[in-house]
């Protein structure tokens, strides 16, 4: 193990890489001991677990703790290797091109580190965010990992490499722009009520008391399409819609009607509910 002096950790870290460089047989893991050195000298406090036991995102190379709690963990490559190669980056700009044109599909065959790797999981995340569809077929194959067939033999890799395989095709669908939902106004100046969300839809039939119906300080029935700006409604939105529109108009009926029976019958508010025959603030406990 790699011990460092306090003084000077990132100086020893140097020097230990070097070493291990000018043997001219050290990988990846070679350096470890000297990173985990350089961890726990930084801060006393740090225990930087080398090849932790596999964990729900996945299998970090360490495992960082302080003071028994999981602040973070670290994925290393042997020196000289970048953490993005290039499968990464052509899968990236694909990704960019996509977005750009609307619409069209990906279809790669890479390894497959970026499935698994925890490194990787914003990739992930930003592909789930960009396209409608994902279909991965993982091949395995990785001797690194020194993955078995379902059967327990050998799992060869497809193109006699070390590292896995995988095959991603990915779909952006097509979205018509005149469905896609944009910033909404009600047409005050129309009979019917027109809540238009976008230049060709809208609606029909919202009164204005419905549309400007406020619970909590929000509008409600602008706040509800606002929050799904730029998404295309599918069925069971515009029926949900039409259920809200629909429960705000009783409930200022029934607003209305607990108004005027307070009115006629209480008195008005609040004498409604004061007792009778005991003045306003004066009623005994």
């Amino acid at each position: 193990m790699a011990l460092f002096n306090n003084t000077n950790p990132f100086a020893d870290y140097i020097r230990a890489l070097r070493a291990n460089v000018e043997r001219g047989d050290a990988t990846e893991h070679t350096h470890r001991p000297a990173l985990k050195a350089l961890l726990e000298a930084v801060d006393p406090e740090i225990v930087a677990t080398n090849e932790p036991r596999r964990i729900a995102c996945g299998a970090p190379d360490f495992n960082i703790t302080r003071n028994g709690v999981p602040v973070g963990h670290i994925e290393t490559k042997d020196i000289g290797v970048n953490l993005d190669d290039d499968s990464i980056k052509f899968i990236r700009f694909a990704q960019w091109r996509i977005n750009q044109t609307g619409h069209g599909i990906v279809g790669f065959i890479t390894n497959n580190s970026y499935l698994d790797v925890i490194t990787h999981r914003r990739m992930r995340k930003s592909l789930l965010e960009s396209f409608d569809e994902i279909y991965v077929l993982n091949l395995h194959g990785s001797s690194k990992k020194k993955e078995k067939a379902p059967d327990g033999g050998k799992d060869d890799n497809v193109f006699d490499i070390t590292v896995g395989v995988s095959i991603l095709l990915a779909v952006k669908n097509k979205v018509d722009e005149a469905s896609r939902l944009v910033p909404t106004r009600r047409d005050a100046a129309s009979t019917l009520g027109c809540v238009h969300i976008n230049t060709t839809q809208y609606f029909g039939g919202i009164l204005a008391d419905v549309w400007n119906f406020r619970i909590g300080g929000y509008q409600v029935c602008e706040k509800w399409l606002k929050d799904r700006k730029g998404r295309t409604l599918d069925y069971a939105d515009i029926q949900h819609y039409q259920r809200i529109v629909v429960a705000l108009s009783v409930t200022i009926r029934l607003m209305g009607d607990i108004d005027r029976t307070i009115e006629v019958q209480g008195g008005g508010w609040p004498e409604a509910f004061e007792i009778r025959g005991v003045k306003r603030g004066t009623a005994d406990a």
